[in-house]
This record gives structure tokens, sequence and C-alpha cells, in this order.
């Protein structure tokens, strides 16, 4: 092997890597495709690690730039260089045409590059028969023989310069009135929604044989959007501009399984080593208290060394939950002490009535302010009568917070006050994470509405001075007029940028960023690269931070939890790629497992879909949950999931 030779072998891409081996993700590729294209890569001349290489993209209109949607090679241009490809990707896509136009053009617009890459993909405009014309054409503009020569000559042409070649079918095509209007005859069928593809499966056909013949990867955006289209509540459509032409989210399939066969592969050890379970508090027996709403922060001892507090109240029904606790460990989360009660947080009769309602809190999530020496603990008021929710006959919800002091006294309730009109049924920061800046100021989120409905969320900015919790400014907020709305946001900062995930009703969770915590863009649903949007059922999500990686904490639907209540059950963590807003799949793994049987007994399956995120140390960062079985006596235990880095988390711990 020649020194050019070795030095490619450091770009070999580990084929196939975001291929999870399902139809709705990464399209697929032959696992002969894949050896070949690594022997491609490995044989091809080589250059220094950090010399730009070119990559055209030779196509039709599918492939030209579209104004301002981002092509498949635009997202190559973007993304290669961040995956260690230094790459200049040049776009020669040409609309309307065909193979016969592209031999004529090879040289001009191709080869006169001197491309180390080329991605090449005809066959739509080579397969089409022109009925619109008069006389109408009975033959398409390409038969199929010419079309497969002229594809063996571009492919041979590069393989005898040492150029890398990856072929790729054409995308599918689906009826629309205006195609209709132009193609509604034989050959075509028009009663049939795959009509269109009568004679362009074949050529598609075609191209899966010549990347067999001629040893080049192939990349088959026609089996890929149509194995999309099969899919419960989605079509072909939902990958089209036009009927013919990729949108943006057709586009971005293509570039991803582009990227992972193009990229270099990297030798990277993932930021999570390891991740182990704890168990503090038991009561899987029903014989002890179920612990609920385990929420830990860390703060500094009289020596300087990290202490955990943990607050937790008992749960002894649906949002029937008892008096606030908490508990503190010295050891890094191997012991706890005995919980006990916070005296202002419990329950308090309500003025004026006298029917036994009464004021509680829950939803209480602790944080240390170093400025000041003191832990905020903030949670939202609750309303009960008796041994039950007052699910008829809650007032107005709002944020009830308390302070501990330096010397470990818990202050009385103080209600964060909010004058908005828009505030009539609720506002509060239940349960969600918060950001304290350098200078003591607050960045956190409230979700409000006048109505049960339609809640909204929006940044807030506050400030606190040792005792009290003041809003100084809340931003435009972020609607969605769905069930209750945007519900139990979480604010998170990573780099230079805030992140809020926002728990919803409509089976989707939602993320947006900021640069400055109160002006939020438009929200997106969670999804994975290739943009299939996760499945979630009104539960809410977590960030987990690190110096080098942002990450998030869920629940999903799963094959495991089909039939577990809101699919609460297992947790799971993944790593964002804060770029594109959303999660990489091959980096999802299990944080807390399901026990039990998700599918066949789920009412014996604890729920785990109330949980908290702390930085315990450099070296490990914790998810507390309390588990609850609601269907088998409200029995479960509070876990602990210990994550151990693979390098030091360089955020502070306060």
């Amino acid at each position: 092997m020649s020194q050019q030779q070795d030095r490619m072998k450091q770009h070999v891409v580990g084929l196939g890597q975001t291929n999870r081996g399902e139809d709705h993700k990464m399209m697929k590729i032959s696992e002969v495709s894949r050896l070949f294209a690594v022997l491609l890569v490995l044989t091809s001349p080589g250059l220094a690690d950090d010399e730009t290489r070119t990559l055209v993209a030779f196509g039709d209109s599918t492939t030209a730039t579209r104004g301002e949607l981002r092509v498949f090679a635009n997202l190559l241009q973007d993304e290669l260089p961040e995956r260690g490809l230094p790459v200049r990707v040049v776009n020669a896509g040409v609309g309307g045409n065909n193979t016969n136009h592209a031999r004529a053009r090879f040289e001009k617009d191709v080869l006169a590059h001197k491309p180390d890459v080329v991605v090449v993909q005809f066959g739509i405009n080579d397969a089409a028969v022109d009925l619109w014309k008069d006389p109408p054409a009975k033959t398409p503009r390409v038969n199929i023989e010419t079309y497969v020569e002229n594809l063996r000559y571009i492919l041979q042409t590069l393989k005898s310069r040492d150029t890398n070649v990856v072929l790729l079918t054409p995308n599918p095509l689906r009826w629309t009135p205006k195609l209709r209007e132009l193609y509604g005859k034989p050959p075509y069928r028009t009663a049939d929604k795959d009509g269109f593809n009568v004679l362009l499966r074949q050529y598609a056909e075609k191209v899966r044989d010549l990347a067999r013949t001629e040893k080049v990867p192939l990349v088959d955006v026609y089996k890929d959007f149509d194995a999309f289209g099969k899919k419960d509540g989605q079509s072909v459509n939902d990958l089209l501009l036009d009927g013919m032409h990729p949108n943006e989210l057709g586009h971005r399939r293509i570039a991803e399984q582009l990227i992972a066969l193009l990229s270099p592969a990297r030798d990277i050890q993932p930021l999570i080593a390891s991740i182990s379970k704890e168990t503090l508090f038991r009561n899987r027996d029903g014989r002890s208290r179920t612990w609920f709403h385990p929420r830990a922060c860390m703060m500094p001892g009289s020596d300087g060394k990290p202490i955990a507090l943990m607050n937790l109240q008992e749960i002894g029904g649906s949002d029937y939950f008892g008096q606030v606790h908490w508990s503190l460990s010295e050891d890094l989360g191997k012991t706890w002490s005995v919980p006990q009660p916070i005296a202002a947080l419990g329950r308090a009769p309500v003025p004026g009535r006298e029917d036994g309602l009464k004021a509680a809190v829950c939803d209480v999530t602790p944080q240390y302010h170093p400025q000041t020496g003191t832990v905020i603990a903030l949670g939202h008021v609750v309303f009960y009568k008796g041994a039950y929710f007052a699910r008829k006959e809650q007032l107005a919800r709002y944020p009830i917070y308390v302070t501990r002091a330096k010397d470990g006294a818990w202050s009385e309730r103080k209600i964060l006050e909010w004058d908005d009109p828009r505030v009539g049924h609720i506002y509060s920061n239940n349960c969600g994470q918060r950001v304290i800046l350098p200078n003591g100021n607050v960045r956190m989120s409230f979700t409000f509405g006048p109505k049960a409905e339609h809640r909204m969320v929006a940044g807030v900015h506050a400030t606190f001075d040792g005792e009290q919790l003041e809003v100084r400014e809340v931003g435009p907020a972020l609607h969605h007029p769905k069930g209750r709305g945007l519900l139990e946001p979480s604010v998170a900062r990573f780099g230079d940028e805030f992140w809020m995930t926002i728990r919803a009703e409509d089976s989707r969770g939602y993320v947006s960023v900021s640069n400055d915590g109160l002006n939020w863009e438009e929200k997106r649903a969670w999804a994975w690269e290739d943009g299939t949007p996760l499945d979630m059922s009104t539960t809410q999500q977590h960030w987990l931070t690190h110096s080098d990686g942002l990450f998030l904490v869920y629940t999903r639907k799963d094959s495991s939890n089909v039939n577990v209540i809101r699919w609460r059950s297992p947790l799971w963590v993944a790593r964002v790629d804060v770029k594109r807003r959303c999660l990489i799949k091959s980096t999802e793994q299990v944080v807390l497992p399901l026990v039990g049987d998700g599918v066949s007994d789920p009412d014996k399956v604890a729920l785990m879909g109330n949980f908290n995120v702390t930085n315990a140390s450099p070296e490990e960062s914790w998810i507390t949950v309390g588990e609850w079985i609601p269907r088998d006596g409200y029995r479960g235990d509070v876990l602990l999931a210990r994550i151990r880095w693979s390098k030091p988390n360089r955020l502070p711990l306060w």
C-alpha cells in the first residue's frame, strides 16, 4: 500500500453506522456495496488530512440548487467539514437533464474540477414519456439501454481516474394535479398512487445492477423513500415538494446517508463511559413509603467539598403528594440521611375557604445559588381536600418556593409573583431546570395560560438576592394549540446558547434555542437525524449537560413498552446534535431499564416519568427518579442512575 493510500485509510467511514436496520431510518446500502466503498476509498489517491477534497454532485433538477431550499449538496458542504473532511462541493445539477445531456457536459461540469468524489443521480428525465407534447411521445426520452450505457461510461471514466463514485437511484414520484394534467395517460396509471413510476422503477433497478457490476457504492433513494411512505401516518409526498423534487426532509435523508458514506471514521471515545443503577429508598414491597419527585442539587459543605441535597415527597395517588422533605448525602450519593420535612412545604388552609380545601406544594426542584450561598427550592401550589386531589376545585396555580440558608434553616413559603393577564389559570416552572448566571441572575421558563388548555411557554429573567426571587422580564410566548398546550419546560445552557425542552400532548416533545434565554426560536419536534420524530406521550424531558456535549433524558414509545402508561419506562438518554437541533440515534442508550413486561403485563411496570438530572462531580452525573406503580398499590423505589464520564466535565457544579 502506498503512502497516499495509507493516508486515505484514515478517511474510511464505518459504512451504515447510522443505519439501524429500520426502513424509516437511514437509506440502506448493501453489504457488497459497503465493501466496495471501503476499497474505493482505500485505493484512491491520498491527500494530506488537512487538504480540501472536491466533491461534485452530478445530476438533474433533483440535485440542482432550488432557491432557498437546502439541497443535499448544501448539506454536504455544511456538515462534512464538521465530520473531519475538508471539502469543496460543486453542485453540477441541471434541471431537465437526462444522461445524454450529462454525457455531453461531463468533461466541462465534472472532470474539469478534478474531483475526488462524484455523486451521480439521473433517471427521472430519462424515463419520462412526454405525453404533453403535440403529438404525444410514445417512448421515454432516453431508452433504458442508452441510459445504462451513459451511466456506465460516466462510472468507468471516473474509476479510470481513481475518482470515488457514489450512485444514487432516482427518487419515486407521486401524482399531483399538474402532473396528472401533463402525464395522465398510458403508459402511466393515474388510478394508482404509484402509477407515475411504472417506467422509473425499471430505471432504478438498472442503477442497482450497475452498482453491483461496476463495484461502486449505492444510495438507494427510491427504495428508502418508498419504505418511508409505507409507514403508518407517512407518505412519499411528505418527502416531496411537488410530486417530483425532494423537499427539505427528503434532501436530509439523502444527505445523511452520503455523510455516513463519505465522512472519515474517527475513533472517538463516547462521553458516557458507563451507567449503573442504584436504589436509594426501597418500597417495591409496599411496606414503607413511596417517595416521589427526588430532585437533587450539589452545594459546598463547610470544608468546600460537595454535598448533595435532595428534595422528595411521598406519593399516594395520581397528583396526590405529601409534604416535601429533604435529605443529604456527603459521600456522592452512596448513602442518604433519613428524609426530614420542610415545615413550609406542607399543607395550609386556603384563606376564605371553610370546606377543608388546603394548599400544598409539589414538583419542587432545588438549586444552589453560589452568589448568596443559599438554595432555591422552587415548585408550585396544588390543592387537596382530604385524601384526594381536588381535581375540580383547583384554584389558580402559581410558583411556590422556599430558600435554605447556609446554616441549613429553611425559610417560610413564598410566592414567585408575576402580574400578567394571561395567567388566570396557571403559571409555573414546575419540575423545570433553571440556569444561574455568573452575576447571580436566573434564567428559566414558565408554562402559563388563562385556561386549562393551550398553555404557552416563555423565557423568564429573574433576580435573586438570597431571600427574594423576583421576575424581571418575560419574553415572547411559544404557542401550541393542542390539548393543554406546552408544559413543564426545562432550560439549560450549552456554549453560548440557551436550550429549552418542552412536554406536549400531541405525542411529541419540543425543543427551542435562544441566544439570551428570553427570545426563543420557533419550537421543533424532537426527531432523529433523518427527520423521524420521536413518539413521546405527555411526559417531561430534561437536559444532561457536559462541557463537551449536550444530552437529553426522556421517555418514548418502544416495542418493549407499547402498553405502559404514557410509555413512561424505560428512561433513555441521547446526545443532541446542536447544529441540527435533533438527537443522534447512534448515541441513544437506556439510563434506567424497564422492569417487567410492558406488553403483556404493563400494570406491574413501575413508571419513571418524573425525574431529575444532577451534575454531581467532574467525573459523574446522576439521574434520580421515583418509581410508582399506579395500578398496583402505588409502590416503588427511589433510583439513582450514576453516569460516569469518559473525560472530566468542566462545567461548574454550582
